[in-house]
């Protein structure tokens, strides 16, 4: 994701672009490329956005998703609880500034993440490396986005939003994941929907 004078990060999973929050909210000229397509988010109507600001309330979500059709997307989004034992990998981009052709170029990196803390609340704690503009980047378990890079320190700790914490397990013969709601998007709206889903199971 590139703006004017900032450089953020997002991925395809399950045929959505997601990215933090507040890449969008700092940053809302920015644009998307994908294939070789531009994309302006400003100009699409996201299907889920969380708010930015955990400092004073993890149970906030600072992701935002967009729904974009006919777009390959190898990654898939993941509401398996991270353990100890998996092993994790950051993939982001870390950018370089040319100076002299006023460009970024985007080198991918590949990192294992050890965690630290698995967290109360929607976020955990990861040693891993961060880069400038790594917010949106994310947490993968093989091919399952695990978590969403949101923030990270000069000692190498990084903060990353559970994925788990504002999706369900696919339930494909019940309720397909996604599914356009029929009322606003939010966390009670899932809470129900996996209320049901344990009913059902029992019926």
């Amino acid at each position: 994701m590139d703006g004017i004078d900032d450089v953020g990060q997002g991925f395809l999973a399950d045929g959505y672009f997601i990215t933090a929050a507040h890449i969008i909210k700092d940053c809302p000229k920015c644009f998307v490329k994908i294939g070789g397509i531009t994309y302006k988010p400003i100009e699409f109507t996201p299907v889920f956005q969380g708010e930015r600001d955990i400092w004073n309330d993890e149970t906030q979500h600072d992701v935002i998703m967009y729904k974009f059709n006919k777009v390959p997307s190898p990654l898939h989004l993941s509401a398996r609880k991270v353990t100890f034992e998996d092993t994790l990998r950051s993939y982001c981009m870390s950018v370089r500034y040319d100076d002299k052709s006023n460009l970024y170029y985007n080198e991918l990196s590949v990192e294992e993440v050890i965690l630290k803390n698995q967290g109360t609340e929607n976020y955990l704690w990861c040693e891993a490396n961060r880069f400038e503009g790594s917010s949106g980047s994310p947490l993968l378990i093989d091919n399952e986005v695990v978590g969403i890079m949101h923030s990270g320190n000069n000692n190498g700790i990084c903060t990353f939003l559970k994925v788990r914490s504002f999706i369900l397990p696919p339930e494909p013969r019940k309720y397909k994941l996604f599914d356009k709601p029929s009322e606003p998007w939010t966390p009670e709206y899932f809470n129900k929907k996996a209320e049901e889903q344990i009913n059902d199971a029992f019926e």
